[in-house]
C-alpha cells in the first residue's frame, strides 16, 4: 500500500475555503463526493470518482471525471491522460437573461 501512496497526498478533512485552495493547486482530485466532482470541474481539474455511478454524467462523458473502483484506482489516478476542459458543460452563464426574455414575451 505504501508503494501506491508515494505519489498521492492523503489529507484530513478541511474547511471549504482551504479545500478549494488545495483543489486549485492539485494535479487531480480523488473523491467520493458528488459536490467535490463539480468543484473540481470549476477549478479545471480532473476528478477520479470513487463511485460506480455519478450524478455528474456529463463530466464523465467528456472524460473530465473518471469513475474508478478499488482495483483500477491507482492506474486511473496516475494516467497522464490529456483532458480538455469544456466550459459549455456548466451552461452559458446567462440563465437570468433567458428567463427575463421569456417573461417579457409572455407578459
Amino acid at each position: 500500500m505504501q508503494n501506491y501512496l508515494k505519489d498521492i497526498t492523503v489529507i484530513e478533512p478541511v474547511d471549504y475555503l482551504n479545500l478549494m485552495g488545495l483543489v486549485k493547486r492539485s494535479w487531480k482530485v480523488i473523491t467520493g463526493s458528488g459536490g467535490l466532482q463539480k468543484e473540481a470541474y470549476f477549478a479545471k481539474k480532473q476528478a477520479v470518482v470513487l463511485m460506480n455511478d455519478t450524478g455528474c454524467k456529463e463530466l464523465v462523458d467528456i472524460r473530465l471525471n473518471r469513475l474508478a473502483d478499488k482495483d483500477e484506482l491507482y492506474k486511473i489516478v496516475m494516467c497522464e491522460c490529456k483532458v480538455k476542459y469544456h466550459e459549455e458543460v456548466s451552461g452559458t452563464g446567462d440563465p437570468a437573461a433567458i428567463v427575463g426574455e421569456i417573461l417579457r414575451s409572455k407578459f
